[in-house]
């Protein structure tokens, strides 16, 4: 698309997936019931978008066992509930970049033979930017039940502000899917005292900077 478009041919993309229109787009034209709400370039009219299509409520803690929004159950294991801690193992939602951050589920009526048990994280824009899978070493040597509470722990937060998603994935041991539950979490990063401006990237990496000499010197 971005070929044609540089032909100085006009396309007209129509989507929800809002990666992909701030990329490919210059322009951007927002529809709400077939009226036109705001015509203008892409970043802008996206935040606007994003801002009025979703209020963003922050979920720190949820209780899934009758929870229907986003789920998918072909399977007999659940996830019953979940929680995001953060390295005083506290139940919060804001963390700042470069924090410790730890995702819980706690798991009933697993499989006795083993689980794969999985986290991924979103940004607004449906951008995946974390996928945490339980290694099967972890699982193997725990003592398993029926019932289970399950941590994964980020050392280091390196997504830049923002909010975002957290997906949980429940299957056997077979890598057969149990349960699925979308957007269960949610929780915002903040850049505080990280940079003077606004990070663009999706991840803050600390490189090792030097001056090099010249060569003239």
């Amino acid at each position: 698309m971005e070929n044609v478009a540089q032909e100085g041919r006009t396309i007209v993309f129509v989507s929800h997936n809002m990666a992909a229109v701030r990329s490919l787009c210059e322009r951007v034209i927002f529809l709400d019931e077939g009226k036109i709400v705001l015509n203008g370039l892409a970043g802008a009219v996206v935040d606007d978008y994003l801002e009025r299509s979703f209020e963003f409520q922050y979920k720190d803690q949820v209780d899934l066992r009758n929870w229907t929004h986003d789920r998918i159950t072909p399977g007999s294991a659940r996830v019953v509930a979940a929680r995001i801690l953060n390295k005083d193992e506290q139940i919060v939602s804001v963390f700042n970049l470069y924090d410790p951050i730890s995702f819980e589920a706690v798991l009933d009526n697993l499989p006795l033979n083993g689980f794969i048990l999985g986290f991924s994280v979103q940004n607004r824009e449906g951008v995946f930017v974390y996928h945490l899978r339980i290694p099967p070493e972890v699982v193997a040597s725990a003592s398993l039940g029926k019932k289970l509470t399950v941590r994964a722990t980020i050392p280091e937060l390196k997504i830049v502000e923002g909010d975002y998603f957290v997906n949980i994935w429940l299957g056997d041991h077979f890598n057969n899917l149990h349960d699925r539950v979308g957007k269960a979490l949610m929780f915002r990063v903040r850049n505080q005292g990280v940079t003077s401006t606004k990070l663009v990237s999706i991840i803050h990496e600390i490189a090792e900077w030097e001056i090099c000499p010249g060569e003239n010197q």
